[in-house]
């Protein structure tokens, strides 16, 4: 693994101008934090795996409305806190415990391994965080992950 410190504010930024280009007609995608920088150390590769799965996730299932990156931090101030929210149709109350699991698919006819989320999982887990469905969310999807500052 190879760390090295990171303006997550930039990065996140530029990530999300960099996927506008894939969005359907209809799509918006957002990018918002309170802070003008935020410095983590990271494996910027490993990173860009986790943000690039959960924002081609969101596009996949937003038909219209929007996909919003959120970076944030928690309440003790220890971890940074980033969030990517769509308005998409959301996950099933059924699939939600297993969303995590190796080859779980949410739909078989769409096109993926169902992989996705468990690499993000054991990346995410690797840097230091964890990362969940915000089940309170209830207009789309929500993913939270947590990333030490």
């Amino acid at each position: 693994m190879m760390k090295e410190r990171v303006d997550a504010v930039s990065f996140l930024s530029s990530m999300v101008d960099n996927m506008r280009q894939e969005l359907k007609a209809g799509v918006s995608l957002n990018f918002t934090s309170p802070y003008p920088s935020l410095n983590i150390n990271t494996d910027v590769n490993r990173l860009i795996q986790v943000m690039m799965n959960l924002i081609q996730n969101a596009m996949k299932h937003t038909e219209q409305g929007c996909i919003t990156v959120a970076l944030e931090k928690d309440p003790g101030n220890t971890m940074a806190m980033i969030s990517v929210t769509d308005t998409g149709c959301g996950i099933p109350e059924n699939l939600r415990k297993v969303l995590f699991d190796r080859f779980d698919k949410r739909e078989e006819f769409i096109q993926g391994a169902g992989m996705g989320l468990t690499v993000c999982q054991t990346i995410v887990e690797f840097l230091g965080g964890r990362i969940w469905l915000d089940e309170s969310y209830q207009s789309g999807a929500r993913f939270v992950f947590t990333h030490p500052l």
